[in-house]
């Protein structure tokens, strides 16, 4: 599945696409497509009704599970009713969780409750066949009921406004203490000022069993933002004029915002994950109320979904740059967690400190007061009283 910005583009791009594959001795067949003119240069026997696709009428086209309407050049879903005749079993519950196809997240606020649901399955150790508790059973009838509203989703295909844009993304995480989440946007804006800001793709995970603190699901959060938006840059083939963070936890955006050798080993390796993908002037604080990942992280109902800002993204976005976030980032009265004790502290200072500097350390006759010093150094012009690490690295005076 492909586009272009223009007919002839398109044309050139079925072309090559075309003889590419016969030259493999391999035919395309079933073309669709929302350009009536793309169609016609094709024979009728290759598209994918046996008449031409008119773009006035009601014929849609599934597309890896999801549903593209031509005329209209949308996405939109079909959803499998969930039945709750019957049995109620964690069997009859996943295989029912299964028909949503949802490959890039656009229906996360919603599955992220079937997931929360499975989870408290498997936590209560239910058998396959054995009979869901009353409180699920109910909870799950609510959301089959609520479900029929996803038919109302649209989902536009074209991401642009036009040919020529600043192309722009926009990622946000969040996390409570069921779930945690990421969700990217584009903004375009055209050389008239015509801003369109949509959904892109968005992912969830539920929390561990073990009991882990908000902060760090919140630092989980981020991390699997960067890799969402690392994946997103290079699928995109499209330039983009840049790609910006935001979270609500100003713990994160402090633990973010320094060396990763300053916290303690959970954090240190998300926080070092996170600085390789991106760089902390990229991230920023923006209210809980103003961010869509919250909605992701515990779920709303599919009617809610069509007036929230999930699939349009939050109203910053809509607004001229530079435009500013609904708060600015509140200060930390208290100390931050996770850090680093005092002896981890100056152990790491003593791991930073590259050993290519010791041979000019130890030229005025030191060297590490280690157990068993590996190395002997001679004695040079750099006076001892001015070495500044002496204390911290445990250096003496070796005379002459």
């Amino acid at each position: 599945m492909s586009g272009a910005n223009s007919l002839s583009e398109a044309l050139e791009l079925q072309n090559q696409l075309t003889q590419m594959v016969s030259s493999a001795g391999l035919v395309l067949r079933k073309w669709a497509s929302n350009c009536s003119e793309l169609l016609n240069s094709i024979d009728s026997d290759m598209h994918l009704t046996n008449t031409s696709l008119n773009i006035d009428n009601d014929d849609t086209v599934k597309t890896l599970g999801i549903l593209w309407h031509p005329a209209s050049d949308v996405f939109y879903f079909k959803i499998t009713p969930l039945s709750f005749e019957g049995t109620l079993t964690k069997r009859t519950l996943l295989s029912t969780i299964a028909k949503t196809f949802d490959p890039l997240g656009w229906l996360s606020i919603i599955t992220i409750q079937y997931k929360t649901i499975m989870q408290r399955l498997w936590k209560q150790q239910l058998k396959w066949d054995e009979r869901v508790p009353t409180d699920i059973k109910l909870e799950w009838e609510q959301l089959a009921n609520d479900v029929q509203f996803v038919k109302d989703i649209k989902i536009p295909r074209f991401l642009l406004v036009d040919s020529d844009n600043q192309f722009h993304l926009f990622g946000f995480s969040d996390a409570s203490e069921k779930a945690y989440a990421a969700a990217i946007y584009c903004r375009s804006v055209s050389d008239t000022g015509k801003i369109n800001v949509q959904l892109i793709i968005a992912k969830t995970r539920v929390a561990p069993l073990k009991t882990v603190s908000l902060p760090r699901l919140e630092l989980c959060g981020a991390f699997l933002l960067v890799k969402l938006m690392d994946f997103t840059c290079k699928a995109l083939n499209y330039p983009i004029s840049q790609a910006q963070f935001y979270t609500d936890s100003t713990i994160v955006l402090s633990w973010i915002g320094s060396h990763a050798s300053r916290w303690k080993t959970f954090v240190a390796n998300r926080v070092a994950k996170i600085q390789t993908l991106s760089s902390a002037t990229q991230w920023h604080h923006i209210s809980g109320s103003a961010n869509p990942a919250d909605l992701a992280t515990r779920g709303v109902s599919s009617s809610t979904l069509l007036t929230s800002i999930w699939l349009c993204g939050p109203k910053c976005l809509h607004e001229t740059f530079p435009f500013q976030t609904d708060s600015s980032v509140p200060t930390l009265n208290d100390a931050v967690p996770e850090e680093r004790g005092e002896h981890q502290k100056s152990f790491q200072r003593q791991q930073e400190i590259s050993t290519s500097n010791l041979p000019t350390l130890v030229r005025g006759g030191m060297f590490p007061c280690f157990p068993n010093p590996p190395l002997s150094f001679p004695l040079g012009v750099f006076p001892f009283e001015r070495c500044p690490w002496k204390e911290t690295l445990g250096l003496r005076h070796v005379p002459r």
